[in-house]
């Protein structure tokens, strides 16, 4: 292999949908355990110029090896693979994440998938017809990656069912909490939280989800109001994570309604030092949420030694044992988790045994490591493709392809009908491509 073969696009470091996320910290994480590991490895960490430049990063900083898209140095055709670390964020240019140079030069394509979750729940997360285009336009191009890395083999199984992809291109990597999540180890490491909390007078649950309607927040709160006084007036309820304003006061009057509006504190986003204190901090962790890619919250509060209790789902069940898990459809079977958990002691050391040890990014970027060396392998037993030269590239007759938006049948209007009609009569003089999109049911 001849070194610093790998391009690693790092796009997924600066962009705004993921910086400050799970992603953008676990991105930070593997690209520093990579470069630790195997300095010989990767050439090269591109960034793109059009957005923010990301936090300083050792030791890339001192490898030289961080660069722009753009910069008249970086030949991408001497590199043997490219591998996105951001290939379905919407936030990042098409083109940084698969550059057409790197597709001229014949480069292997890796990527790492996080999730399918808008996949699985369109109608939800891609309710926009040209947000759900674009994220088409994503998943064609992760479809056609040679090798895809995962955190979880849910997210493995995903990829199986629903992009037809092949078992033996999906690489398990896992994932890891950073390594300074860690139980604390004087009253020094609980000082943010309780600076955060106005101090740590009474014991508190820590949900770190933040609002989107996925991490089940609402449902959280319903659960919190189902409790019996005596356990709420003991506890408080912390929130930690993106809470627009406006949603904040929606959980306060959930909390007004629900009686333990002096029990509740939302602290919106905090610094990853807080948001370790807190963790170390808090009596239990609850993670209500509907869907996940890995659970990162999860492992970091387990790496913490927080006791943990959280949904009953994929890839959940990856890192915690059944006593620790809960169905959250609905805040009885919340609230219930809850109340065992705080009402016995029992039930609360049986939780922290269901914990399963959480991985570290050494092993990560060991697996990581390996998969390129695989793919590399494999590459050399086929010569990299040599363009052809224009003269020799004969230009097919194009056929017009047109994009028709209209309600179809069975939508019970005149109009359905007509366009229905309309795009069969074009199909059949084969001079035209459509692609239709369903405008209703």
């Amino acid at each position: 292999m001849a070194e610093g073969s790998v391009l690693i696009d790092a796009a997924a470091l600066q962009s705004p949908a993921t910086r400050v996320r799970g992603i953008g910290r676990y991105a930070a994480q593997w690209v520093v355990a990579l470069e630790k590991l195997r300095p010989d490895l990767v050439g090269c960490y591109l960034l793109d110029p059009a957005l923010a430049p990301p936090g300083i990063l050792e030791p890339l900083s001192s490898s030289g090896k961080l660069r722009y898209r753009g910069d008249p140095a970086v030949a991408i055709d001497r590199y043997r693979l490219i591998h996105s670390l951001s290939p379905l964020d919407l936030e990042v240019p098409f083109a940084a994440t698969w550059p057409g140079a790197a597709h001229r030069a014949g480069l292997a394509r890796s990527a790492t998938v996080y999730d399918l979750i808008p996949a699985l729940d369109p109608d939800r997360e891609l309710a926009d017809p040209l947000v759900r285009l674009r994220y088409a336009t994503r998943l064609g191009a992760v479809r056609s990656a040679e090798q895809l890395h995962v955190l979880s083999a849910s997210v493995g199984r995903d990829l199986v069912q629903h992009l037809g992809m092949d078992p033996d291109r999906i690489v398990l990597v896992g994932a890891g909490p950073a390594a300074d999540f860690s139980p604390a180890s004087g009253p020094g490491d609980l000082a943010l939280a309780a600076q955060l909390l106005g101090g740590l007078d009474r014991p508190f649950v820590l949900h770190p989800g933040g609002s989107h309607p996925r991490k089940n927040t609402e449902a959280l709160l319903q659960a919190w109001a189902l409790l019996p006084a005596r356990t709420r007036t003991k506890h408080r309820l912390v929130l930690v994570g993106a809470v627009p304003s406006s949603t904040q006061n929606h959980y306060r009057h959930l909390a007004r309604l629900g009686g333990f509006t002096e029990n509740l504190v939302v602290l919106g986003e905090v610094t990853d030092d807080a948001l370790r204190s807190c963790y170390r901090a808090a009596a239990l962790v609850c993670f209500p949420s509907l869907a996940e890619g890995y659970g990162l919250p999860v492992v970091e509060a387990i790496a913490c030694g927080t006791p943990v209790i959280a949904s009953d789902i994929p890839p959940l069940d990856e890192l915690l044992a059944p006593p620790a898990r809960f169905d959250p459809s609905s805040a009885e079977t919340i609230a219930g988790a809850l109340r065992d958990a705080l009402e016995s002691p029992k039930r609360m050391t049986q939780i922290r045994d269901a914990a399963r040890a959480p991985d570290d990014f050494a092993a990560v970027a060991r697996r990581s490591a390996e998969a390129f060396d695989r793919l590399l392998a494999e590459r050399r037993s086929r010569p990299r493709p040599r363009p052809r030269p224009l003269e020799a590239v004969r230009k097919p007759r194009r056929r017009l392809r047109i994009a028709f938006v209209s309600p179809f049948p069975p939508a019970p209007t005149g109009v359905a009908a007509y366009s229905h009609r309309l795009v069969e009569e074009l199909l059949a003089t084969g001079e035209v491509e459509v692609d239709v999109y369903l405008d209703g049911p």
